[in-house]
C-alpha cells in the first residue's frame, strides 16, 4: 500500500498550512504555482499563463459542456486541483522516490524548521506509531479534517463563485472565470505585470511571520 503524509492550497488543512510555508521548500523546489502557470520556463508568471491555464481548469470543469460552470462543477474542479497538488507537494517532500515520506525525509525538506509542529503532526496521522504514515491513516487524518472544516470551505468557495459571477445568474461564463485575478495581483507587489519567485518567497514571508507571532 502506498504511503502519503501530505494535504494541501488554500481551502487547505493545518498540514499544508506548515509545510507550504516553508522556506526550504521554496529554495529546494520550484514553487507550485511557478509548476503549473509558468508553461514557458522564464522564471515569472505573466497574466496571459496564469489565464491559460484557468482556461484549462474550466474546460476540464465544464462536465456537461454547456460553456458555464455551476457551483457544483466548480467546487469539483477545485476538488481535483487540491488533489493534484497534493501529489506535487508530496513528490517534494518523498527525496528518494519510494512513495513514503518519513520524518527523516519531512525534517530534511523543511530545513529543521517548525519540527516540534511538524513531529507533532506526523505523530498525529501516524495513529499506530510505526513511524511511517499510510495512505489508509491519511485518508483517515484528511477525512475528519474535512468534516470539521467541511461548512467553512463550503462558504469560502460559494463566496468565490458569488464574487466572480458578476452578471449574478448563478452560474460562470469562461470570460468571468478567467479574468478573475485577484491573487495574481495580490502577489505581484510591484504592479509589472508579471510574478516571480521573490514575490511569491515575499508572501510565503509574510504569513510564517505570522505564525510565528
Amino acid at each position: 500500500m502506498r504511503r502519503i503524509l501530505m494535504k494541501t492550497l488554500t481551502t487547505l488543512s493545518a498540514a499544508v498550512v506548515l509545510i507550504l510555508n516553508s522556506h526550504a521548500v521554496f529554495a529546494d523546489r520550484e514553487h507550485n504555482l511557478f509548476e503549473r502557470y509558468d508553461t514557458n520556463g522564464d522564471k515569472v508568471i505573466t497574466q496571459d499563463e496564469v489565464q491559460a491555464a484557468k482556461t484549462v481548469f474550466f474546460s476540464e470543469a465544464d462536465t456537461n459542456n454547456d460553456g458555464f460552470l455551476s457551483i457544483e462543477e466548480f467546487q469539483a474542479g477545485l476538488k481535483k486541483q487540491q488533489q493534484q497538488l497534493q501529489n506535487t507537494v508530496f513528490a517534494t517532500f518523498d527525496s528518494n522516490g519510494d512513495n513514503a515520506v518519513s520524518i527523516a525525509e519531512l525534517e530534511a525538506a523543511t530545513g529543521g524548521k517548525r519540527e516540534a509542529q511538524l513531529l507533532k503532526l506526523f505523530k498525529k496521522i501516524d495513529s499506530n506509531a510505526d513511524n511511517s504514515v499510510t495512505q489508509a491513516e491519511w485518508q483517515t487524518f484528511k477525512t475528519t479534517m474535512q468534516e470539521k472544516q467541511a461548512d467553512k470551505k463550503d462558504a469560502r468557495q460559494e463566496k468565490m463563485f458569488s464574487k466572480m459571477d458578476l452578471d449574478k445568474d448563478g452560474k460562470l461564463s469562461k470570460d468571468e472565470f478567467v479574468k478573475h485575478l485577484p491573487f495574481f495581483n495580490r502577489l505581484d507587489s510591484n504592479e509589472d505585470g508579471v510574478v516571480t519567485q521573490e514575490e511569491i518567497l515575499q508572501l510565503v514571508q509574510k504569513r510564517d511571520k505570522k505564525l510565528k507571532e
